[in-house]
This record gives C-alpha cells, sequence and structure tokens, in this order.
C-alpha cells in the first residue's frame, strides 16, 4: 500500500503503466504455451488414437489433458509464489525509491489474485490444444499420415496475435524511449545551462503591493551587481514549469469560441535572459509594465501567430483575454518547447508582469560555473530579506531531475518490452521450427519435382512476412486506444508520432525474420529420396 498521500496520484497513474505491459506479457507468454502445447498435441497424435481405439472416450481424453494443463499450471504457480515472497514489490521500488513505498509484502489477496490469474492462464492455454488432441482420425493417424493444414492455421493465427501484441509493447518502449531523450535535449528553444531559476515568495501582511515591488526590485539591482551575472527578469512560471492555460481569442469571437493556449507573465529582459530570439517586432519594455492597466501589449509565439492569423503579419492585431481585456501584439518571439513531455510549436502568449505580483521566479542569466555563483546569489537575496530561502538552481539541473524522474518507468517499460518481443520471437520460432519439420516430405517433394533451394527459402519466408504483415496491423489497431489514453496522461506528440511506430515495426520485423530464417533454413535440408521412399 501506498502510505504517502501526496504520492497516491502517481502512483495510481503508473499502475496501468505497469500492470498494462504485464498483462501482455502474460497473454504472450500463454500464447506461448498454447503453441507448445499444440505441438505436442500434433505429436502425440498416434497415442491419442490408440486410446480411442482401445475405447477411451473424449471426454475422459479432455479430463486427462486438461489435468495436465492444470497440473503445469499450478508447477508454474508454486515458483510465482515463491517469487513474489522473495521479490516484494519489485516494480514499484524499481520505480519509485521513496521510503513511503517499502510496505510491498504481498498478502492474501494477491496470491488469490495470483492463483486464479495461474488457473486462468492454464486453462486458456490448455483448451485449444486439448480440443485439437481428441480430433483424431483413427485411420489416418495410426497410419502417421494426419494432414497438417488446419495445424497450420491455428500456428499462423497464434502468431499473428504474438506479433500484434509485441508491437503494441514495442512501440510503447520506443515511445517512452523517445520522451526520455526529448526531456533531456540540448535545444529547446531556450538557455538551460547558464540561467538560473530562483523561487521568491512575498506574502502579505508582511509585504505590502509597494514593498513587494520595492523588494524584487532591489533584488534584481543586486543580483545585476554581481559580475558574472550578465541580466535577470521575472517570471510567474519558470519554463521547466506547466504555465497555465487559458482561453484566448480575437475581438470578433465570443468566450467559447477561442482556443487554448499558454499564457506566461514576464518581466523586462525576460527573452534576453532566456535566449528566446524574438523573430518579428520587439519585445517587452520597462514601459509596457507601468502601462498595464492603459494600454497593455502582449508578444506571442510563432505557433501562436500561425494559429490565429496563418501567414499574416501579427504585429498591430489584437486579442482578448479571457476577462475582455484587449492586448496589443508587439512582436512574434521563436516557440520553445513545454515542460510536458517535449510538446514543440504550443501556442504561447507572453504579457508583461505586474510589479505588484506578489509571486514569481527571479531568472539569471550568468558566465561561468554554476557550482561557485549559485552561494552567492544565494548570499546576495538573503541579505535583503533573511526570510527568503533562496535556492539557485539551473535549468538544465531541473530538467534532468525531472529526466531522473522519469527515466526508471522508462527502463522497466523498455524491459518488459524486451522480454515481450524474446517471448514471441522464441514462440514464432518454435511454431515455424515444429512445422517445417512437419512439412519436410512436402518440401522433398517439392525439391524431386524440380524446386531449387532457394524457392523452398523464398516460399517459407514469403508465408512469415505474410503473417508478420498481419500480426502488425493487428497490432496498430490494439495500440492506437491504448495510445489515446495514454496521450490524455502525458499530452505527448510521441504518442502519435508515426516514427515511434514505424521504429518499433521495423525492430519487430527483423527480430521474427530471424526467427524464421533458421527453420527455413533447415527446410532447405530436406532430402528427396527419403521423402520418395515415404510415398
Amino acid at each position: 500500500m501506498i502510505q504517502d498521500p501526496n504520492a497516491r496520484p502517481l502512483g495510481l497513474t503508473i499502475i496501468p503503466l505497469v500492470m498494462g505491459p504485464m498483462a501482455l506479457i502474460l497473454l504472450v507468454a500463454c500464447t506461448n504455451v498454447t503453441m507448445l502445447l499444440l505441438s505436442r498435441a500434433a505429436e502425440r497424435r498416434g497415442e491419442i488414437a490408440i486410446r480411442v481405439s482401445l475405447g477411451a472416450g473424449r471426454r475422459r481424453l479432455l479430463s486427462m489433458l486438461a489435468t495436465e494443463g492444470l497440473v503445469i499450471a499450478a508447477a508454474a504457480g508454486v515458483v510465482s509464489v515463491y517469487l513474489a515472497r522473495q521479490l516484494p514489490g519489485v516494480p514499484w521500488k524499481f520505480l519509485l525509491r521513496e521510503s513511503g513505498y517499502q510496505d510491498l509484502a504481498p498478502d492474501w489477496k494477491v496470491f488469490a489474485y495470483l492463483a486464479g490469474v495461474t488457473l486462468v492462464a492454464g486453462l486458456i492455454a490448455g483448451l485449444a490444444p486439448a480440443r485439437e488432441s481428441v480430433k483424431v482420425d483413427l485411420l489416418a493417424s495410426l497410419k502417421g499420415l494426419e494432414p497438417t493444414a488446419p495445424r497450420s492455421r491455428k500456428g499462423s493465427a497464434l502468431v499473428i496475435a504474438q506479433m500484434a501484441m509485441s508491437f503494441v509493447l514495442g512501440a510503447a518502449g520506443v515511445m517512452f524511449m523517445r520522451i526520455q531523450r526529448s526531456i533531456t535535449a540540448d535545444d529547446r528553444g531556450f538557455e538551460m545551462r547558464h540561467v538560473f531559476v530562483v523561487p521568491l515568495s512575498v506574502s502579505p501582511p508582511k509585504y505590502t503591493p509597494e514593498s513587494a515591488a520595492a523588494f524584487y526590485r532591489m533584488v534584481r539591482e543586486r543580483v545585476l551587481e554581481i559580475p558574472a551575472v550578465r541580466s535577470a527578469s521575472y517570471t510567474d512560471t519558470p519554463p521547466v514549469i506547466e504555465p497555465p492555460v487559458e482561453e484566448i481569442r480575437v475581438p470578433r469571437e465570443t468566450q467559447g469560441q477561442g482556443q487554448k493556449v499558454v499564457v506566461e507573465r514576464v518581466s523586462t529582459d525576460f527573452f534576453s535572459t532566456m535566449g528566446i530570439r524574438i523573430l518579428r517586432g520587439r519585445a517587452f519594455r520597462d514601459s509596457d509594465a507601468a502601462a498595464i492597466s492603459t494600454s497593455a501589449v502582449a508578444v506571442v509565439s510563432r505557433s501562436f501567430a500561425a494559429s490565429f492569423w496563418n501567414e499574416q503579419d501579427p504585429r498591430g492585431k489584437v486579442v482578448v483575454l479571457p476577462d475582455n481585456a484587449q492586448l496589443l501584439v508587439v512582436g512574434v518571439a521563436r516557440d520553445v518547447e513545454s515542460s510536458n513531455f517535449d510538446n514543440p510549436n504550443e501556442a504561447r502568449l507572453y504579457l508583461p508582469q505586474s510589479p505588484q505580483a506578489f509571486t514569481g521566479s527571479l531568472l539569471i542569466r550568468f558566465d561561468g560555473e554554476a557550482a561557485s555563483l549559485a552561494p552567492v546569489i544565494s548570499k546576495t537575496i538573503r541579505d535583503l530579506d533573511q526570510a527568503q530561502w533562496p535556492s539557485a538552481r539551473t535549468l538544465y539541473s531541473i530538467r534532468e531531475e525531472s529526466a531522473a524522474r522519469t527515466r526508471p518507468l522508462t527502463e522497466l517499460i523498455l524491459l518488459l518490452a524486451l522480454v515481450t518481443v524474446l517471448l514471441a520471437v522464441s514462440g514464432v520460432y518454435g511454431t515455424v521450427a515444429f512445422s517445417v519439420s512437419q512439412r519436410r516430405r512436402e518440401f522433398g517433394i517439392c525439391m524431386a519435382l524440380g524446386a531449387t533451394k532457394g524457392r523452398i527459402l523464398r516460399s517459407v519466408l514469403a508465408s512469415g512476412i505474410q503473417q508478420i504483415a498481419l500480426g502488425l496491423f493487428a497490432g496498430l489497431l490494439l495500440a492506437l486506444p491504448a495510445a489515446f489514453v495514454f496521450w490524455h496522461l502525458v499530452r505527448s506528440p510521441r504518442v502519435f508520432d508515426w516514427i515511434t511506430y514505424t521504429i518499433a515495426a521495423l525492430a519487430l520485423t527483423l527480430a521474427a525474420l530471424c526467427a524464421y530464417y533458421v527453420p527455413a533454413r533447415r527446410a532447405m535440408q530436406a532430402d528427396p529420396i527419403v521423402a520418395l521412399r515415404y510415398e
């Protein structure tokens, strides 16, 4: 149980991200067991035919085969119970390395769930092979002439199912990996390594609007006196924190017809401090903040301008805030990436920050080493107000901390995806190898009639490519609804990025073709003389 109430929302978010892949792994494992039992059922057709010929009923045979499957499931359940006792909460400890997640010892509910899953998995995995085993043609089975077409169709269906489920987890692994890389990317449209963020807070009754404005002004002046500091400005929301979203519209639109955009209130020198280029027009001046109640102006991002006015020059255009205040656009800034999982090209509206703001963070552009400058900045601010406990941190260090929080989840998803792919590839290999062994006479006859080894190889690979394509298509149909649900959690464009699905499809196709290639090479070794001797 998660003991920290503040961490429960995060835990509830992670639960489906962990349980979903584990459920897919369970399904892939059941599919693998089903494939193995189908292969075993094909090899036991002679035995089953003898039992039927001696008077064994089909119900008795089904009971015997179902019992064998449940024994296997029970043995696996015992092993899983031991692992659950020895390794409690491994995924959570791997993901959340905090003291509030230590009490994760399994109880009777966990073991009841485990027993139910084991029972259902054993029944599902053994049902189809058991039914296949009792469908025997006595005369053909006793002569060893049972046709293999029905088995091939079932094997193909299972291969397609495994490919589909593996594609879902493979795409999830690639997506998390790309999100992780994007979080740590350096080029986000603003400077990260040489900009400090210093949170400040002034609140009544100690501060009045006038004294708060004086304190902010004094802090900025003192910080600018430090030799290594190049510029300083204020913002209500640092770039590494998700800013608020408001409905912005043009004058001809009514409330409800506008667009949801990010709104950020900043002070003079914000764009130069952050290294955000102004593409058109100008940045804010000191006079803009002083006249905020009479002649308010705004700077918009390039995506904001494209969303509202297409290719038109936005300078001189008017936008309306939710409180019906009208703003004159005076500049267009470069797009910056959001803190929320690399949302690039996000529409942003920058407003001049009121001098009487009671909250805000100080942004400091500096030269040199951050480690030596941070204590100097903190001491400078504390000399002005002993109640302040400023912590100067670079935007890059904050971004690295965010990446560190998501890295364990990414590693776990990648590990689960790798396990699923390995299970699927091993299952595909086993199925294809068994199918090839059953068709050795067919391949031998084809070679006796003039087929080359290359043609035999191509025929096996061609059937494999068809199954792979069908599996990937089915996997895409499964992945899109899951991606839609996940998009509501992270709002990342990587969720629906075709590059993610292409990389997953290519990697899975390559692995599956390797699994097909080895049995296909074995099919080339079929002996025509042996095949004709059987005929």
